[in-house]
């Protein structure tokens, strides 16, 4: 967890100045649903700041409330599921927690099958405005 909040902090101060690369080489997949560009095929953001006490909490809160609560994160498509890009983008973080649908079933209450054909959403990229 120590490795974990450091990594964040890194990323928070330098990931501007070393772009996409910094984020490929997490391989903490709930990264990706607590720290985002807030668009509207971002994970919601939190209403309250992160903190190293609460901080695994934080991150299983997050990727719950993204994946069961957004048809942005998965959906049912044909003979399969058609998930965020998020999952294609990081893939190599997802993979080295089972992959897509393991971490997916991890979390959601409802389940995918094992053998689930997975294809990605297209990404919107228009701010998610708060109403």
């Amino acid at each position: 967890m120590k490795r974990l909040r450091a990594v964040i902090v890194w990323l928070l101060l330098y990931s501007s100045t070393f772009g996409m690369e910094a984020w490929e080489s997490i391989q903490e997949p709930r990264i990706h649903f607590a720290i985002n560009c807030a668009s509207r095929s971002c994970p919601p953001l939190r209403s309250e700041a992160y903190t190293a006490a609460r901080l695994d909490q934080q991150l299983n809160e997050m990727t719950r409330a993204f994946l069961n609560n957004s048809s942005e994160a998965i959906k049912p498509a044909g003979n399969g599921y058609a998930v965020s890009r998020i999952f294609d983008w990081y893939k190599d973080g997802f993979v080295a927690s089972g992959g897509t649908v393991h971490l997916s079933n991890k979390y959601r209450n409802e389940t995918v099958p094992p053998d689930a054909k997975i294809s990605f959403q297209d990404y919107n990229w228009n701010l998610n405005e708060a109403k």
